[in-house]
């Protein structure tokens, strides 16, 4: 069947509204959607092309059916023409006619044959070029994904670098000693009655409470894993954090 004008401008209309989608979308699902819309387009291209190259055939043999048809009604012209010559040069005229209108549409369908390949062209050469920025777009995203990755790892290794100088710094500073099983010690330790303690416990209850209130360091218990020098050092630092006085000193010591 021939290709009417509106079809012709439905497939000119739909390749249109493909370039320009092609041209703007930049993602890969928009860029799949677009090779899928081109395949599909360039499917209906081919049935059309079929369709007018089945159409072209046709009016070929319709062409040779006329042509062979004129020899024919030429020479019963021929022979009845001393008959009826007006009524031989009126039909004479119309074979031409016919004949003519006929190589004009054969030389239009040509010409929209050429059209449509050329079309076919430049939507494969579009579809290989939108496969090609699938392909960069992929690449760049792998690679981008690789060096997020590797910075992930990096600051991952950083943190735990850092976490492990703190841990190492606290276990200096302030080591965790678990609590001595023995209450004896093999110093110079001034012993205190439990009246003594208890009176000292409760001075520095009534100091604290007309201080300001300060973070309180866990105190440390002499187990006699390390020197006592070790433990005085830590024993004045956690003090000092404290804040503690004298009194304070003595409930812990």
């Amino acid at each position: 069947m021939p290709v009417t004008r509106s079809q012709r401008g439905e497939l000119r209309d739909e390749f249109d509204q493909f370039v320009g989608q092609s041209a703007d979308d930049e993602r890969q699902s928009e860029h799949e959607a677009s090779e899928i819309g081109l395949e599909e387009t360039l499917h209906s291209v081919k049935g059309v092309l079929g369709e007018i190259k089945d159409e072209e055939s046709k009016l070929k043999e319709l062409y040779k059916q006329v042509s062979g048809e004129n020899r024919v009604l030429a020479e019963r012209i021929e022979r009845l023409e001393s008959q009826d010559t007006v009524g031989w040069i009126n039909r004479q005229a119309d074979l031409k006619t016919r004949i003519n209108i006929l190589e004009g549409n054969i030389e239009h369908l040509t010409a929209t044959s050429r059209s449509y390949e050329e079309i076919e062209r430049q939507l494969e050469t579009s579809s290989a070029e939108i496969r090609s920025v699938r392909t960069h777009f992929t690449e760049s995203f792998e690679g981008l994904l690789s060096a997020v990755e590797g910075l992930d790892k990096q600051l991952q290794s950083t943190v735990a670098d850092l976490q492990g100088k703190i841990n190492d710094i606290s276990k200096l500073c302030l080591p965790e000693i678990p609590k001595a099983k023995s209450t004896e010690m093999k110093t110079g330790r001034r012993d205190l009655s439990f009246n003594e303690t208890c009176g000292s416990c409760q001075q520095v209850k009534e100091s604290n409470s007309l201080r300001k209130q300060k973070p309180v360091q866990p105190c440390l218990k002499f187990s006699g894993k390390t020197s006592w020098e070790v433990f005085q050092a830590q024993f004045s630092i956690a003090a000092e954090m404290n804040g503690w006085q004298d009194d304070d000193k003595a409930v812990f010591w």
